[in-house]
């Protein structure tokens, strides 16, 4: 195996970072009064020249034609089908219920990807781990759960936003898969973000959604999500899974229901109670256990690229 290079020695942190930054995108979609589809296609569509652009400059400088086998097609469409469930239900989630209630039951992917990883992959995952994974998520419930409400006014949304958790588990571990067998990260990025581009186009189509009409902030705040969400969080963490797990990333990910809670104070000013502050701990303290003792994929650097 040849020696990492600093960025991929640290790969771990990079998830963190994109998390963190990943926050950013319910908030926002709260703010635009645009359909959740109209989000997702120009939030995706903003930032495909940025990927076109990094994936030509890596292909002219490697001297290698842009090829994807049709192994990597087929799973990168089951990857962008998995992220383009996450941003319909998630997108209406934050506009149908409460942010609180969101970001709890978004977050409980981590057992999708363990309960997959388990019975189809036969991995093994140590029982400090998978305590890890427990008190994150239990930290996350105690964080958010307040906001809880099952009424019927906000169960659509509700169940949308568990729904969202369930299709980001899957982009996790599609994703996770093709990358652990050599397909680089930007032929990848660019591949899996112009499918799911592509779904919501045709979904517009198909469901008369106008292109346009929108208010300018709207789509400014679509750049926004494009810029910080899209090519600062989603496309780092497409990156880092060629080099850690895709359960790594999808018990990481559990905090970003934290950061939406701070973030959310400042933005919608809805000021977390002292039980969420005591969950917020819990969870990192989870996430902290969970990260000493998680198993990183150093074993071929097959994710290079």
């Amino acid at each position: 195996m040849n020696e990492l290079n600093f960025f991929e020695r640290n790969a771990r942190y990079i998830v963190l970072i994109a998390v963190v930054i990943g926050a950013f995108s319910g908030n926002f979609a709260r703010l635009t009064e645009a359909p959740p589809m109209v989000i997702g296609f120009y939030r995706l569509l903003f930032s495909l020249p940025f990927f076109m652009a990094v994936d030509a400059f890596s292909r002219r400088k490697e001297r290698r034609p842009f090829k994807v086998s049709k192994k990597e097609a087929l799973f990168s469409f089951l990857a962008a089908a998995g992220l383009y469930g996450h941003y319909m239900c998630w997108f209406s989630a934050v506009k149908m219920t409460n942010m609180a209630a969101a970001a709890t039951l978004e977050s409980l992917h981590p057992l999708t990807v363990l309960v997959v990883s388990l019975l189809f992959f036969h991995r093994k995952v140590g029982w400090k781990a998978v305590a890890g994974i427990i008190v994150a998520l239990a930290g996350g419930v105690v964080a958010s759960g307040s906001g809880l409400s099952f009424n019927s006014a906000d169960l659509a949304g509700d169940l949308l936003a568990f729904a969202s958790g369930v299709s980001l588990a899957f982009y996790f571990i599609f994703s996770k898969h093709i990358r652990s067998r050599g397909m680089g990260a930007n032929t990848f990025v660019l591949t899996c973000f112009s499918i799911c581009c592509a779904l919501f186009f045709f979904t517009m189509i198909a469901t008369g959604t106008p292109f346009g009409g929108y208010r300018p902030v709207d789509f400014a705040y679509i750049l926004g999500m494009a810029l910080l969400c899209q090519i600062g969080a989603h496309a780092l963490i497409s990156w880092a899974l060629g080099y850690v797990s895709d359960l790594y990333v999808s018990t990481w990910q559990t905090f970003e229901g934290v950061v939406t809670i701070i973030i959310a104070f400042f933005i919608f000013r809805e000021a977390p109670t002292p039980v969420q502050i005591a969950g917020c701990i819990v969870a990192f303290g989870g996430l902290l256990l969970y990260n000493l003792n998680a198993e990183v994929d150093w074993d071929d650097g097959s994710g290079r690229g």
